[in-house]
């Protein structure tokens, strides 16, 4: 079964989208927040994180990026899907990813 870690500080679109996981047969683990999802990723083997553009580009976000980055070194790549960017921040975006570390944007 493959493991997907959902990042949102929306409990409600949190558990949504775990419960829609779930029933494709996906295990799914929740953080609310950035330090709970590198707990997570540093005691459990994900296949792939999702998380909200805002939780990963504003702020801290390329922090997030970049200590999601060392977690993950020495362990097999998991991709990151990053939902809900608005096209008009699309190079902005793109920016702060390749900035964090993340060639393939």
């Amino acid at each position: 079964m493959l493991n997907i870690l959902i990042v949102d500080p929306d409990k409600t679109a949190r558990e949504t989208e775990a419960a829609m996981l779930q029933a494709l047969g996906f295990e799914a683990i929740t953080a609310a927040t950035t330090q709970e999802a590198l707990t997570a990723l540093a005691t459990t083997e994900c296949s792939l994180v999702l998380t909200e553009a805002d939780e990963v580009l504003a702020g801290g976000g390329p922090l997030f990026l970049a200590n999601l980055n060392l977690c993950l070194s020495g362990k097999k790549p998991v991709p990151v899907v990053i939902l809900g960017a608005s096209s008009s921040d699309l190079p902005q975006d793109v920016a702060a990813l390749r900035q964090a570390g993340f060639a393939d944007v």
